[in-house]
């Protein structure tokens, strides 16, 4: 597959982003670690800016 467009490149961003929010909420689910979601997810958001 070749990417030519800024819009091609952020469709397959925005949905390989949704692919892995869905598997690592699967992953948690199945991991029975639901209460610990919102402190991991604000803990990878705040590496994530925290290094640009």
């Amino acid at each position: 597959m070749v990417i030519n467009n800024d819009f091609e490149i952020s469709y397959l961003l925005i949905a390989f982003v949704l692919l892995g929010t869905i598997l690592v909420g699967d992953l948690l689910s199945m991991l029975q670690l639901q209460r610990w979601h919102p402190k991991l997810l604000g803990a990878a958001v705040g590496r994530y800016w925290a290094s640009c």
